[in-house]
């Protein structure tokens, strides 16, 4: 009683400084919030350049099922992406973890040419040829087969083969180095004097772990040790493109008795070699220290921080890793198959009409096989890869005016189909993770709108998540539980209900 509590700096008591105090309820004032504020936004520029030149029309050559159709022609591109941090994120000292700013470019000249030949009068071929110059990747070269085979009046079959290619984009190459805490596993630890293998001789040949193992008889991390391994994950800008072959087969049924009707259903397989991900921290220290010890590189290779891509403490008596890196990379092959299924039906109801559609799609493989290890990664049926999906439309639309009522459906899904392999170092639960941290319910989001619309001009109002379905809580352990937000993002929706205000004017 009776002190008198201050900043210890003069300059600082100058510029507004007030202590802080954050023990105890209301023990943090105003005075000491406005002290410590900083602005925090965040600018993301998105820029496409874009030139195109093309034709098309009929050629004149007339066969059994019409005319031969073409098209072509010339187009250049340039991507531009910028993401500016705020200063005190950068650094890491605004309350998250330090991102670095993103900035990068690259462009690409293309030539393309499709032709349509209707060979009789209910078969159809068509191809399709694009051959693209990136600043990137360089020379690439697509391609596809397709046919449409209308053998009854109200059935038809449809499909494709296809060559494709996805350069890597501005966050694949470009893309700021962003801090991370996430477990990851020391291959040292453990070892001693007597542990055989490749791993535990490059262990060994690090001076300072010699000289715990020699103090302490092995190497043996301590649990804040485990969980201070920081590190830098960030894009790549030698990552190359993913190729990709695919083939689809279908059916298209609108019968006659049932006007407005249709139905579809398509199969399809696709197979992408050099799949561009993110390196775990784990593959990297695992490619790292599994070599000829003529060959080990105890930093692991240029890293995003100086000090290599592995980083660990060599005050005497320590030696546990501070910061491992990682990237984006061309790191695995995934093989997917599939049905996706379309129900269409539209009607005269009363002044208006009457639309209704669903797009179902029913997941049969989602494998990642990793290049290096050969190990398959059945993911069919996890969070960001449910056994279903759909979206179901209903629309009335009568004069000026529409209504819209879309659902779209998540299906139930887990959070690894592996629980089982979950550890004391992944999550603290040695029995593997839990299934009430593992299963996750099917999510039904639904979206309301309605527009008038007269002439070029349209107004639309509208509400996403109209019931502000709140997501499912994803600790930051799992496999998907994304850091700040405890849930996947990419999955279900993380900003609750939105309402937005839209006027669109058309000039053809």
């Amino acid at each position: 009683d009776g002190v008198t509590v201050q900043c210890a700096s003069e300059l600082a008591r100058i510029q507004g400084c007030v202590p802080f105090n954050p023990f105890g309820e209301g023990t943090i004032t105003p005075e000491a919030v406005r002290y410590l504020q900083a602005p925090g936004n965040l600018k993301t520029i998105v820029e496409q350049e874009i030139a195109h030149l093309g034709i098309s029309g009929d050629t004149g050559w007339e066969l059994p099922g019409g005319s031969v159709g073409v098209a072509g022609g010339l187009e250049y591109r340039k991507e531009t992406g910028a993401e500016i941090n705020p200063g005190f994120n950068q650094t890491g000292i605004g309350g998250g973890n330090a991102t670095a700013p993103t900035n990068g470019d690259f462009d690409v000249s293309e030539l393309y040419a499709e032709i349509d030949v209707p060979v009789l009068s209910r078969l159809t071929l068509d191809a399709a040829v694009r051959y693209g110059d990136y600043s990137t990747v360089g020379q690439q070269t697509t391609w596809k087969l397709g046919f449409d085979a209308a053998l009854l009046d109200s059935l038809r079959f449809r499909g494709t083969y296809s060559e494709a290619v996805r350069a890597p984009n501005i966050a694949d190459l470009y893309a700021g180095a962003g801090e991370t805490f996430a477990n990851v596993n020391d291959p040292c630890d453990g070892v001693d004097n007597t542990t055989t293998g490749q791993i535990a001789e490059n262990c060994r040949s690090i001076q300072v772990i010699q000289d715990r193992i020699d103090a302490q008889g092995a190497f043996i991390l301590t649990q804040p040790e485990k969980q201070g391994t920081g590190g830098f994950i960030g894009g790549n800008e030698f990552v190359n493109e993913e190729t990709a072959e695919s083939y689809t087969l279908g059916i298209v049924w609108q019968p006659g008795f049932a006007e407005g009707f249709s139905a579809a259903l398509d199969f399809y397989n696709i197979e992408i070699d050099d799949g561009i991900a993110t390196t775990s921290r784990n593959t990297v220290l695992d490619r790292c220290y599994n070599v000829p010890t003529a060959e080990f590189d105890p930093t692991c290779g240029p890293g995003l921080q100086p000090g290599g891509r592995a980083r660990r403490d060599t005050r005497p008596g320590a030696g546990a890793l501070i910061g491992v890196d990682s990237g984006t990379s061309n790191e695995n092959r995934y093989e997917t198959q599939g049905i996706d299924i379309e129900l269409a039906y539209a009607m005269d109801l009363g002044p208006g009409t009457l639309g209704a559609n669903l797009v179902w799609n029913q997941l049969f493989k989602w494998d990642e096989i990793g290049i290096f290890s050969g190990d398959v990664d059945e993911n069919a049926g996890e969070i960001l890869t449910p056994d279903s999906r759909a979206n179901a439309n209903i629309q009335y639309a009568w004069g000026d005016w529409a209504i819209f009522w879309r659902m779209r459906y998540w299906g139930s899904a887990k959070d690894s189909n592996t629980p089982e392999l979950f550890n004391e170092n992944d999550c603290f639960c040695a029995e593997g993770l839990a299934p009430s941290a593992n299963e996750v319910d099917a999510y039904v989001y639904h979206d309301i709108s309605a527009s008038w619309g007269n002439g070029p001009f349209t107004v639309r109002l509208g509400l996403i998540n109209a019931f502000d379905k709140e997501p499912p809580m994803l600790p930051q352990f799992t496999q998907y539980g994304n850091t700040g937000t405890n849930t996947a993002a990419e999955a279900y929706d993380t900003i609750g209900a939105q309402w937005y205000l839209a006027f669109n004017y058309n000039t053809n």
